[in-house]
């Protein structure tokens, strides 16, 4: 107990004199104090950010009480997992489907959301800088038309420990895009693949007047699009399409001119 005490009472300081022999006791400071200062401010919008090939591409549709109305789509490539690929005699699709994983969200995932797939109809170009307004053409025809409640926190399979939304697309589209070029150049490579199929366009539309917010991770090994086929000697065959960091891929984002915000005059 004495060692103790003797420690105690050896650190103690007077801390109240700390600094007081930095100001020389003869010198006042010489400050000067006003209030009369009026500050004139406004807010004005930033360029739109790159949205290229980032680790995360937000897709989804929700309405902010701040902010207002925010909808994000996403255009993608997506690549072979093998060259020269043949689905073999009489070839016939059981299945298209499109798996993306989730990054996160921002919003009630309880809300549908509301998923469209189309065809590009212009190339995504390498070594080009996309943005949150950028835009490219696609082709009319709609691929998948779902209403999906997102599951984020939720595993989907055993097979990975990613959480994903899978969308079916249409059967016709796989046998006419894909089937149809069994063992042709389109099939060969991927730089005839990406000539011959630009990539995807996907947009989201909130089915309620929330919404929620969702950011995807393509470049997971579990975003991509499987094939399901057979042929005239073997059913249920698969054939993978990878997304990756081989694609180019971004975000498109669409605030709505902020319009209907909570803050809309500022």
């Amino acid at each position: 107990m004495s060692v103790l005490a003797v420690v105690f009472f050896a650190c103690k300081e007077d801390i109240g004199n700390v600094g007081l022999n930095i100001q020389p006791e003869d010198e006042l400071l010489n400050t000067l104090f006003f209030d009369t200062t009026t500050i004139a401010a406004h807010a004005a919008k930033n360029d739109s950010l790159p949205t290229s090939n980032v680790a995360m591409n937000l897709l989804g549709d929700i309405q902010d009480p701040v902010f207002g109305r925010t909808q994000a789509a996403i255009y993608t490539q997506i690549r072979l997992s093998e060259p020269s690929i043949n689905f073999g005699d009489s070839a016939y699709a059981d299945s298209l489907i499109l798996n993306l994983v989730y990054g996160g969200y921002y919003g009630d995932t309880m809300q549908l959301i509301r998923i469209r797939v189309y065809e590009l109809d212009e190339d995504l170009k390498l070594n080009t800088d996309y943005y949150g307004n950028s835009t490219l053409r696609h082709k009319s025809e709609l691929l998948a038309d779902v209403q999906i409640q997102p599951k984020p926190n939720t595993q989907t399979d055993t097979s990975t420990k990613a959480a994903y939304m899978s969308i079916p697309l249409s059967k016709d589209f796989a046998r006419d895009k894909f089937l149809s070029k069994s063992g042709k150049p389109e099939l060969a490579n991927d730089a005839n693949f990406v000539n011959y199929f630009k990539g995807f366009y996907i947009e989201a539309e909130a089915v309620s007047s929330n919404g929620c917010m969702l950011s995807i991770n393509l470049l997971d090994k579990a975003s991509f699009m499987s094939l399901y086929y057979g042929n005239k000697e073997k059913p249920n065959q698969r054939e993978q399409f990878n997304i990756g960091d081989s694609c180019i891929y971004f975000s498109q984002i669409n605030h709505f001119d902020y319009a209907i915000s909570g803050n809309s005059s500022i």
